[in-house]
């Protein structure tokens, strides 16, 4: 079962949340900071009207996981059965690096291993992996900045 979320205001003092983050520092927070650890325990998403109470006011009827489907029934993880005209499955994501045949780029948990998206395999790299150098790394205004960091690590290997 997937983890409850903690959506949080999208604008506060008629900011954008995003801004604020960046302003404060908490965007280039390293995931062994105080505010790092803090933000990782929580989670933080911005709501943008997406929260459960929210879904629940426009008329979207939330129910437990989607566990099987015949037909036109859904059967429930609570067991109950229900007809359905559509269903909006939101399954989020899960690594899944079972394709990655590298040994001593993985965990005892088949997790990757790596510090600053640099493996612990010779001329393995990552890049937007959730808090690889810190909370903005999995989102699209970080990934480039870790990019960066990679490229300049793999540069001088390149010109040897």
């Amino acid at each position: 079962m997937g983890k409850p979320r903690r959506p949080f205001p999208e604008r506060i003092l008629g900011r954008s949340v995003w801004w604020w983050l960046k302003k404060l520092g908490l965007m280039r927070a390293r995931s062994g900071s105080l505010p790092g650890r803090s933000m990782r325990r929580a989670d933080p998403f911005p709501d943008r009207g997406r929260s459960l109470p929210a879904l629940r006011a426009a008329g979207v009827r939330i129910v437990p996981r989607l566990v099987a489907a015949e037909g036109r029934t859904a059967a429930l993880a609570d067991g109950t059965r229900i007809g359905v005209d559509a269903v909006v499955w939101a399954i989020g994501y899960r690594d899944d690096f079972g394709w990655l045949r590298v040994p001593e780029a993985k965990d005892a948990d088949n997790k990757i291993l790596h510090v600053d998206g640099v493996s612990p395999a010779p001329g393995l790299f990552f890049v937007g992996r959730p808090w690889q150098r810190n909370r903005a790394s999995a989102l699209v205004m970080g990934a480039g900045d870790d990019a960066a960091a990679i490229v300049q690590r793999i540069s001088p290997a390149r010109s040897s």
